[in-house]
This record gives structure tokens, sequence and C-alpha cells, in this order.
């Protein structure tokens, strides 16, 4: 006679258990959603304040370079420290600036009348051991014409339309159909991409670039000019071509032979430059690359550009 009763119950019991289930479910999914959204919210203030340290180290490299106001720029210089690094709470930011205009300038290879510049290109790639047929590539590039085979930029994946002309980065160069990644890792210490009529900067120009535009000189007066300057930097031009015995141009033979190195073309001080950024935060890290021109005030220090890679 209790079996109806009994049954009752156990309908009862059962459909209790199915609403405890569901809603023990509807907790579950409510904490995980609780939980990756804190995951995302933690995420973000990571990355924000990663980003504030960027912003700070950056501050930090323009007001360097606006209180340098020397006419002469050298690797002796506050700005030039090899790195400086600033600990903070749960990480820590660190940079460098160098000086752009002591590299070899790509742009100069868009002017066809710069033949200094043409031909110490050549001499460099041999340096590096990067093939010729690679740096006539990159001077098809930037080249008014444009690439002589663009059909290789459209067999690319994806196809790509190269665009002729000056570079904005180096980092361009990794476009070029066929350039491989070991032949650009060994030529992109030693190039940089600025406008064209850029000098070079004759107190911070590296040896490789300089042995490219003065392949004649000896080891023994290389080790001179770079010892001199380490002690006391270069305050003219003529001064430093006088160092490495090049003559000055003949004003009454304009149709001689160009020397090596033309005075228009170098300098003693700079206007661009470059930091390199990491800062990391617990397990998390970022980096930025910024190019900053320098000029007088009221201007003072632009960026020119800006690439920042964070979680």
């Amino acid at each position: 006679m209790n079996a109806p009763s009994d049954n009752k119950n156990g309908y009862v019991l059962v459909n209790a258990l199915v609403l405890v289930a569901a809603l023990s479910a509807v907790a579950v999914f409510l904490l995980a959603r609780a939980d990756a959204g804190r995951k995302r919210l933690d995420a973000g203030l990571t990355a924000a304040q990663l980003s504030l340290n960027l912003n700070a180290f950056e501050a930090l490299a323009k007001t360097v370079l606006e209180r340098d106001v020397g006419a002469v720029d050298h690797n002796g210089e506050n700005w030039a420290k090899p790195v400086i690094d600033m600990q903070l709470t749960r990480g820590r930011v660190t940079g460098r600036i160098s000086d752009e205009q002591g590299l070899f300038n790509l742009n100069w290879l868009s002017n066809p009348d710069h033949h200094t510049a043409h031909d110490a290109f050549k001499k460099l790639l041999s340096q590096r051991g990067v093939p010729q047929q690679v740096g006539q590539q990159i001077h098809d590039l930037l080249s008014a014409d444009g690439p002589v085979d663009p059909a290789a930029w459209s067999r690319k994946t994806p196809a790509e339309e190269p665009v002729s002309g000056p570079l904005l980065m180096v980092d361009q160069l990794a476009h070029l159909p066929g350039i491989s990644e070991r032949h650009l890792a060994r030529l992109a210490p030693f190039v940089t991409a600025l406008p064209g009529d850029s000098p070079l900067n004759i107190n911070t120009v590296s040896e490789e670039v300089l042995r490219a535009f003065l392949p004649n000189m000896s080891a023994a007066a290389y080790n001179q000019v770079f010892r001199d300057r380490t002690n006391q930097p270069f305050s003219s031009v003529d001064a430093f071509l006088a160092a490495v015995g090049v003559p000055a141009p003949d004003a009454d033979n304009p149709e001689g032979p160009p020397p090596p190195l033309s005075p228009e073309h170098l300098s003693v001080g700079s206007q661009w430059f470059r930091a390199e950024i990491s800062a990391s935060l617990d397990d998390q890290f970022a980096q930025r690359s910024i190019v900053f021109q320098r000029q007088s005030l009221p201007v003072g220090v632009t960026t020119h550009w800006r690439i920042t890679t964070r979680p």
C-alpha cells in the first residue's frame, strides 16, 4: 500500500538531484568565466604596465638626447652608454641608445650620382659575406624604376607589390624575394635607413663601415684613427680627412676622380638616433624600437617611427 508514496518520494529525490547538478554546472560555468575574466584583466593590466615602463624609458632617452647640446657627437657621451638598466617593482626595464649616422645609410643608394656610396656598399657586402646579387636586389628596390623582376614579388606567398624608392626602415629588406635570414643578419647591424642627405658621423662610424669607404688604409692607420677618436673626438671633417690621408677635393679640377670620402657626405655630429628597449614584469616581456630625430630647439627630439611588441 506504500508503493505510490515511495515512488513519489523517489521522483522528488531524482528531481532534486537533477536540480542540484544543474545548479552546480551553472556555478562551475560562472566561476570559469569569472576566472577567465580575471586572467584577461590581469593580462590587460600587465600589458598596460609594460607599456608605461617602455614609455618611461622612451621619455628618458629623449631627455638624455635633448640635454646633449654639443655640436660633436661621439661614443663617449652620456647617451652612448652600452646599457641603461633600471630595476622596478616586479620587473625591470633596460635599453640603449645608438647613433644611426654611424651606420651605412641604404638610402644613399637611391642617388645614382653617389658613386662613393655605391662602391662602398659593394665592399661592405664582401666583408660581411653577402652575395653581390643580394646587393643588386637592394639597389634595384631603392631605384626609382623599382625591381628588375617584379614578377618575383607576385610569386611570394602571399603575393606582394614592390614599393620602390627610399626605405623607411631596414626591416623592409626582409620582404625581398629570395633574401635569406642569414644574409640579412650579417648585413643588418651595419646599415640603416635615413633620409638620403644624412651624412656619416666620423666620430661614431663603425670600423666595418669605414673600411668599406677606405679599403686601402693599413690596419695600423685604422687603429691610430680609432685610438685618436676615442681619446679626442674629431672636431671637424677636415681634421678627420687629414688623419686618414684623404686629400681635399681639387676645386681647380672638378672633372678629376672623386675622393673616396667627400666632405659634404661627412659630419662630426648627428641628428638621428635609435633606442632599443626591453621591459619585463613578472613573467611577461615587451620590446620597443624607436628612431628619433634631434633638431635644434624649439623642435627638440621627435619620434620618426616606433614599433612595440608586447603581450
